[in-house]
């Protein structure tokens, strides 16, 4: 007998409640209008954008932090095809460091929402919340463009962590990519993120034993990879188990060709804190738990 209700679980992929939504709006507006009255910063081209679970509507726990990106467009990162020089596409040096940048986003932070409200972290610059706005992540990046031959072909967002590791992510990309596939799965396919989530939420508040490498990130890229046809089906308790079948059957072989939601990158490599034995060994606890070995 399944551990939980369809019912129960029908409760569990709903959106969390709308009431947080001014909070995180009034958070982003304040980073912008920091960023914007920074004399170092409102000359320059900066996008600043909401990303992460909330953004893609993904996101199960209240209270969680709000990832905010800064993305310096004017100065960006860079990667050409074989053979080709940053003279053919006109890419001119850069007019600014990536650690100058981040430290001027530090004290912009700092100037808007008081010291003792703003920490940074190795890879993000952490706001603490109020009871105006919520607490938020601001993560500075420079633009990464992918050329092709002649022209841009895609356009990601790259950073350094304090302890000076690369990382390259596809924010615009992976929330594009998710719409997407929600769409063609009826909206079925974040609402069944959110189930699993909120399941491996429950195990930890349970205590029950759960590999930690699991991230919501990772969840959500798993299940995009997942044929849309195991979402067709109705009954809730069914459909993660099959997802769950289907995830473990593809941790076989074909799942390390898999590619994280934005398409763009391997969602397996050895710069991930995961790999495919923590993900076997996920889908196993899972399944016991949720009392589909029966």
């Amino acid at each position: 007998m399944a551990k939980f209700s369809n019912d129960q679980l029908a409760n569990w992929q709903k959106p969390v409640s709308g009431r947080e939504d001014d909070s995180i709006q009034n958070v982003v507006t304040m980073v912008r209008n920091a960023i914007n009255n920074c004399e170092e910063l409102n000359n320059l081209d900066i996008d600043v954008f909401l990303q992460g679970s909330y953004e893609n509507n993904t996101n199960v726990k209240l209270n969680s932090d709000v990832d905010i990106n800064v993305c310096l467009k004017s100065t960006f990162y860079y990667n050409l095809p074989a053979g080709r020089t940053k003279e053919q596409y006109n890419i001119y040096p850069p007019t600014t460091s990536y650690s100058d940048f981040k430290d001027a986003v530090e004290k912009a932070l700092i100037n808007k929402f008081g010291k003792g409200n703003v920490k940074r972290k190795n890879k993000c610059i952490h706001i603490k919340e109020n009871t105006y706005h919520h607490d938020a992540d601001v993560v500075p990046t420079f633009e990464y463009r992918n050329y092709g031959y002649y022209s841009v072909s895609y356009i990601g967002v790259k950073f350094m962590s304090d302890d000076n590791k690369t990382i390259i992510n596809y924010p615009k990309q992976q929330v594009e990519n998710g719409t997407s596939k929600n769409d063609e799965t009826h909206r079925r396919y974040k609402r069944t993120v959110r189930i699993l989530k909120r399941i491996r939420y429950k195990m930890e508040e349970e205590k029950v034993a759960l590999n930690q490498n699991i991230s919501s990130f990772l969840i959500e890229s798993l299940l995009w990879n997942v044929s849309n046809v195991l979402f067709e089906e109705d009954e809730l308790n069914l459909r993660i188990k099959l997802i769950l079948e289907y995830l473990y059957s593809q941790s076989n072989g074909p799942m390390k060709n898999w590619n994280e939601e934005s398409n763009l990158l391997p969602l397996f490599s050895d710069d991930r804190k995961w790999n495919i034995e923590d993900v076997r060994e996920f889908i196993v606890q899972v399944y016991k738990y949720m009392g589909y070995c029966n």
